[in-house]
């Protein structure tokens, strides 16, 4: 079962991620930038599902202690960057309860969009208004 993610619908649904994200004898996270176009009328229920967001992924062992940024759009869409501790992180994720639990949550108050459908994806320095998430 795949979290409803462009990446997942590329691969039929399959929640694998590709061997290409795992290098070999590196120890490092896997940096991600997510946007959140909400809902209508859930922008209050976005926020506070991104604001746990990174903290569930954390205390299931998922992400790194690299602290995730969170932005605004000029068109509303939250944009976050995190890091998740590997590419088997990810695939851990899509079989965990709490964290499915956690992309039901986001399934309700957004979509998914991709970064170039951004306002700011056109201009060379995109700038965006910085959200407190803590």
């Amino acid at each position: 079962m795949g979290c409803g993610c462009n990446s997942c619908r590329a691969r039929g649904g399959n929640s694998k991620p590709p061997d290409a994200l795992a290098l070999p004898g590196v120890r490092m996270g896997l940096l991600v930038i997510v946007a959140y176009r909400p809902k209508k009328g859930k922008d209050k229920a976005l926020l506070a599902v991104v604001r746990k967001h990174v903290r569930v992924l954390r205390a299931q062992g998922l992400a790194t202690a690299r602290p995730a940024y969170v932005m605004r759009s000029k068109n509303g869409t939250l944009v976050e960057v995190f890091e998740w501790k590997s590419a088997t992180a990810v695939s851990k994720a899509h079989r965990n309860p709490a964290v499915l639990r956690l992309w039901k949550e986001f399934e309700a108050a957004c979509t998914y969009v991709s970064l170039g459908k951004l306002p700011e994806a056109k201009e060379m320095f995109a700038s965006f208004t910085h959200v407190a998430v803590t």
